[in-house]
């Protein structure tokens, strides 16, 4: 069963349905005006917004992950921020409407407010990264709805909202409460699934890691959501990550070439986009002398399925889990 986020929402009539059809002949009736009427009230780290519509059909979103929550629930944003520049990743194209979203920022994450204000929405929101600052200047342009928690500054990685929690809290913006109850039940029974499709994972270990250089490496601790999906597929921590996690280390630590031992597990996941890292990881003899490397049970990262793990989304999980698993099955059985 999916938990469901207490996110305070308040509806407010906006005009009566009498009003309504008194105004226009072409005034829907009954439940359609009811719902055109109705305004809802939010609050969020930056204060409240007042006449958020029941019903958004120009979305802006703000934030590396928002656009492919709303492309989860069936809205296609007019427009979203393009962090890489690479337009929208190939799992997000596949689920929206198949509309072309514009990107609303320059190359350096700067949001165009002159674009936004061409793109006439009427609702722009954000689950985590946006600033008072932006928060401010977008509320100009439309309703906006501000993140869960305030951020710094606005880039990837400065803040992250579990993939849940995002989902049906944008469902609750969107006002589509229920698609978001069911996409979160969906995904959640996929990746409890895995483990039992999988027998071979239990009791077995894992690690994750960038590819080792000059400076060593980042080990990922299960506060990370990248290593914790790896966890709720049935792997557990290696013992090097465990020490970590006791000791209540968050996110990443930094470990030296002479400490690349904490790497050893049955299966470590290596985070690489070229293949020149790749060779380089090989010319350190604390790497290649590791069981896990000699066994051959290194699973470095394919790039689609690096980037859908950091994007850490209902439908970029659901791309993770369409073929992580096959591949650390194929790596265990060598």
């Amino acid at each position: 069963m999916s938990r469901r986020l207490p996110l305070v929402v308040a509806v407010v009539l906006a005009a009566s349905v009498s009003f309504l059809a008194a105004c226009s002949s072409t005034a829907p009736d009954g439940a359609a005006a009811a719902a055109n009427a109705q305004t809802r009230t939010f609050e969020h780290a930056y204060g409240t917004t007042e006449n958020v519509p029941a019903h958004p059909e120009r979305v802006v979103t703000i934030g590396l992950r928002e656009v492919e929550n709303a492309v989860a629930l069936g809205v296609t944003p007019v427009g979203y921020l393009d962090w890489f520049g690479n337009g929208l990743n190939p799992w997000t194209a596949e689920a929206s409407d198949g509309s072309d979203p514009v990107a609303i920022n320059d190359a350096d994450w700067n949001l165009q407010y002159e674009k936004i204000l061409s793109l006439k929405p009427d609702l722009i929101y954000a689950n985590d990264g946006m600033t008072r600052e932006q928060y401010e200047r977008l509320s100009e342009i439309a309703p906006t709805v501000g993140p869960i928690d305030a951020v710094g500054k606005a880039a990837a990685g400065d803040s992250f909202v579990a993939w849940d929690t995002a989902l049906e809290r944008t469902g609750t913006i969107l006002g589509r409460e229920d698609r978001a109850g069911r996409v979160v039940d969906r995904v959640a029974n996929e990746i409890a699934d895995v483990p039992s499709e999988h027998p071979e994972f239990a009791g077995k270990s894992a690690a994750m890691a960038w590819a080792p250089n000059a400076d060593g490496t980042w080990l990922a601790t299960s506060a990370d959501p990248r290593f914790q999906l790896v966890r709720d597929i049935g792997l557990k921590p290696n013992a090097a990550v465990a020490k970590h996690d006791a000791a209540g280390a968050e996110g990443q630590v930094q470990v030296s070439l002479e400490e690349l031992d904490q790497l050893e597990a049955d299966v470590l996941f290596l985070y690489s986009y070229q293949q020149s890292e790749r060779d380089a990881a090989m010319n350190y003899s604390t790497f290649t002398r590791l069981g896990v490397v000699k066994d051959e049970h290194v699973v470095w990262m394919p790039t689609d399925i690096a980037d859908a793990l950091s994007f850490g989304t209902a439908i970029s999980i659901e791309h993770v889990l369409s073929k992580l698993p096959a591949l650390i099955a194929e790596k265990l059985a060598r």
